[in-house]
């Protein structure tokens, strides 16, 4: 399994941790950047492919690299919004 699969799942299992989160702390209208997220790094699971020989059926190598920089970047702007939410104490407070 190519080291890109393992990442976006990574980001999935990231993404439904964070779509948690939002729903225990939050309304359910905060949860849509997560579920975004979610969306995106389902449908990069799907445009990879599972084998490393099967490049020529997936996306090519540069599309690959630029799909898992774009994750990468989103999972990072993700994890920086969580931590400003639990510097700031909004995870205490319940609304």
């Amino acid at each position: 399994m190519p080291i890109e699969k393992i990442i976006v799942r990574m980001l999935i299992a990231i993404a439904v941790v964070a779509i948690i989160i939002v729903l225990t702390f939050y309304p359910p209208s905060y949860a849509l950047p997560p579920v975004v997220f979610l969306i995106m790094c389902f449908a990069a699971e799907f445009a990879l492919p599972n084998d490393s020989k099967k490049e020529a059926k997936g996306l090519s190598k540069t599309a690959s690299n630029v799909l898992i920089w774009l994750l990468g970047i989103s999972a990072l702007a993700a994890i920086v919004i969580v931590g400003l939410l639990w510097k700031t104490g909004a995870f205490w407070r319940l609304k």
